[in-house]
């Protein structure tokens, strides 16, 4: 059975991973979500007639960073259950705690017979009274201090994330479900007779927001993400540094940011000391960028010859992360990424000099 034979709300994947995409699109029907882009999920997730039953994504994706994505999920569909695809297998239980208590993420997938076993709830054909609730929208809340939220957004959900209220005959709100409890489908289908929103209290997505702004502020601790997601949080980073480098050239802003970056990526490559993790810390570099890949190396390597002198490692991991710099900027425009080879001879000839 498709799940669009049987629901009118679709599951989001994203994962940069190709071979992932196609599984999900196999098992999941042609009305799913699917991409390997966080941009064109946001654009999903921001559109409220888009109704989505469930998040699932990779965060080892350098092209954004997840955190950011959680903080803009949470703003705008609070009520969705969102679940973390851990490919690698690195995220440990305190990780996944802290996921839980800070973020309100359901649960953390590591294989194929996870995401099959997670995605068999929404096979379950919807009430009737569910199913006439039609499009999913928004509105504002009449009452201060609360969010209103379409009913559609909790019924795939195992636990309510925040305490929920709902509009009475006489127009106020009552105390409807715990932060915690088990949702109902039945009694939310009962529900769904005469009322297509809940409510939740405001405060509990500020909270929600507050536990991002710490996490964002203390990423590389090890008690927050796993090792891939803080390799892919850092590199984000130092890819937009360069973005920035790109665009405007060096200012003296972002020397100091460089600085900032580069102790970034040098505190993440001492929290590697397993063959693993240190092959997949520099295969997702390699896949990130090629300055972000010479910089882990150079770090590696120092480590390795027992260069121990921050100076020698700073001046080597700087250089390295800015090694193209003078090719964001040339005569000839942003030459970067040129082949030097097919280049005319003018051209050719700078790119080849650049070092200097």
């Amino acid at each position: 059975m498709r799940y669009s034979e049987c629901m009118n709300y679709e599951p989001l994947f994203i994962n940069f991973n190709q071979q992932f995409i196609e599984q999900v699109e196999a098992e999941a029907g042609d009305q799913n979500r699917v991409t390997s882009s966080f941009t064109q999920g946001l654009e999903w997730i921001n559109n409220p007639s888009v109704p989505l039953s469930s998040i699932y994504l990779n965060p080892n994706d350098s092209n954004f960073s997840a955190l950011q994505f959680l903080a803009e999920v949470t703003k705008v569909r609070p009520a969705t259950p969102v679940f973390i695809l851990d490919e690698l297998q690195d995220m440990s239980a305190k990780n996944f705690a802290s996921l839980s208590e800070k973020f309100k993420i359901k649960g953390v997938l590591k294989n194929q017979k996870d995401l099959s076993a997670s995605l068999k709830h929404l096979q379950i054909p919807l009430p009737e009274s569910i199913r006439s609730l039609g499009k999913r929208s928004t509105k504002a809340s009449e009452y201060p201090g609360y969010l209103a939220l379409p009913i559609l957004d909790f019924i795939y959900s195992k636990n309510f994330s925040a305490n929920v209220f709902v509009e009475d005959t006489t127009k106020s709100l009552r105390f409807f479900a715990m932060e915690g409890s088990e949702v109902d489908l039945e009694y939310l289908s009962y529900l769904a007779k005469r009322t297509a929103w809940l409510y939740i209290e405001e405060s509990s997505v500020e909270n929600r927001m507050a536990s991002f702004k710490l996490v964002d502020s203390a990423y590389l601790d090890p008690a927050y993400l796993s090792p891939s997601w803080r390799t892919a949080e850092t590199f984000y980073r130092a890819k937009s540094l360069l973005n920035k480098i790109k665009g405007s050239g060096i200012a003296q802003p972002l020397v100091q940011e460089t600085y900032t970056v580069f102790q970034d990526l040098f505190q993440l490559t001492l929290q590697f000391t397993q063959d693993l993790n240190l092959k997949n810390l520099v295969e997702q570099a390699r896949r990130s960028d090629r300055a972000i890949h010479s910089v882990i190396l150079s770090v590696l390597l120092c480590k390795q010859l027992k260069y121990e002198k921050t100076g020698v490692v700073e001046n080597l991991g700087v250089a390295s992360l800015l090694q193209d710099v003078s090719l964001y900027h040339s005569p000839y425009g942003n030459i970067s990424e040129i082949n030097p080879a097919n280049a005319v001879t003018e051209i050719k000839n700078y790119y080849l000099e650049h070092p200097n």
